[in-house]
């Protein structure tokens, strides 16, 4: 009997449909700490703010006006600045441009992560050294110089270009962190057995080593996003 049929023998078919259940809701469990509930709460209502927001305020947020450093009042959610303008319009109209700017750049650079960080770890040899001197190269580039020169150099950079450059440069230290976990996960029972009933390298990365990675991708996407933000506020085209 062939190594093949001994591992297809042992396996129970209800076993199976439990942890492949168990991966499929394992998210779910994180809502039972309140500080992820504290954070989603918060997340939305911020989210919430950027896409309502412009559809019931229609005051420019650049306006000036004689009511200079005036407190909060129903006039004036958030009160004025020393110019006159609306700090709540400038909220509203601020969140929408960095969140998208965030959640765009940290897709992108969580998806060039796993890619890379996973196929370096797995495969190993000479497709770790490739991949792994890519990274190192995107490791040591700075994001926020490169958009402050970028923002110099283009008459109108734009959210898009921003969008890119943070892409393209926050992906490195998390395909790092994957691509260590992989290493240690690529030697478990469980991949084992995987390979040795014939499954594809495809279906043993994003089935059996990705799923006991999501807390490190979540991280690494929420990470992004706040980095992809205060580069976006900190750059010159966002003034």
């Amino acid at each position: 009997m062939s190594t093949t049929t001994l591992a297809e023998a042992s396996v129970d078919p209800n076993e199976t449909i439990t942890r492949e259940r168990g991966r499929r809701f394992a998210w779910i469990r994180g809502f039972r700490s309140a500080k992820t509930v504290t954070g989603v709460v918060l997340l939305l209502f911020f989210v919430l703010v950027a896409v309502i927001g412009p559809l019931v305020i229609h005051t420019d947020p650049s306006a000036v006006s004689n009511e200079v450093l005036l407190p909060p009042s129903p006039q004036h959610l958030l009160g004025t600045t020393h110019t006159g303008q609306d700090v709540f319009t400038q909220v509203v109209d601020g969140s929408r441009i960095s969140l998208l700017i965030g959640f765009v750049a940290a897709v992108f650079a969580t998806l060039l992560s796993m890619l890379f960080g996973l196929a370096s770890g797995y495969l190993g040899g000479f497709w770790d050294e490739v991949l792994s001197v890519i990274s190192n190269i995107f490791l040591v580039i700075p994001s926020l110089p490169l958009v402050v020169i970028l923002a110099g150099a283009l008459p109108s950079t734009g959210s898009l270009a921003i969008t890119i450059v943070i892409s393209i440069t926050a992906w490195a230290w998390g395909a790092r962190v994957l691509r260590a976990q992989t290493l240690s996960l690529r030697k478990r029972d469980f991949v084992e057995a995987a390979r040795a009933t014939g499954e594809s390298t495809f279906r043993i990365i994003f089935r059996e080593i990705l799923p006991n990675q999501w807390a490190i991708v979540a991280a690494t996407f929420l990470s992004t996003v706040i980095g992809a933000i205060l580069t976006q506020a900190s750059s010159p085209s966002s003034a």
